[in-house]
């Protein structure tokens, strides 16, 4: 059962709650997806080019979409070398794989995607725990739905 929608004091949603989850085994386990926590979860989005139509009749310039571009996506984490689910997703990564990936929001809300996973790295601080980050950018369309 999903948490309680968290609200701030002004009212908005909270990201609190949301996660990223994965197709990390799609041909033993299709359709199957697997959960895994980010620091926080970036912006999906599909935005357009703009293509200049303007005529010489028109007393202001006119545009219309063009192709659509995708999101770069960066997912930051702790290290944990004890969750397999995470060591799935370093070794996707490694491979430069494409993975189904699916991010549910606090309030319901999902995007799925399929994300082209380009890179993987780590980071150390000493004020901070070890973090790893898996670098991609969606490929092809985004689906924003709910959660049913």
């Amino acid at each position: 059962m999903a948490d309680p929608i968290t609200t701030t004091t002004a009212g908005e949603i909270s990201g609190a709650g949301s996660y990223a989850e994965f197709e990390l085994d799609p041909t033993g386990n299709p359709d199957v997806y697997t959960s895994i926590c980010f620091d926080e979860l970036p912006e999906v989005s599909e935005p357009a080019e703009t293509i200049e139509v303007t005529q010489v009749c028109d007393k202001v310039k006119r545009y219309v979409a063009g192709v659509s571009d995708t999101s770069d996506i960066e997912l930051i984490t702790n290290v944990d070398n004890g969750n397999a689910d995470k060591a799935a997703l370093k070794a996707l990564a490694l491979a430069k794989a494409v993975v189904k990936t699916r991010f549910v929001y606090a309030n319901g809300d999902t995007a799925e995607f399929d994300l082209q996973l380009l890179n993987y790295g780590k980071s150390a601080a000493t004020s901070e725990v070890l973090k790893e980050a898996f670098m991609g950018k969606i490929t092809g369309s985004t689906t924003f739905g709910t959660v049913v």
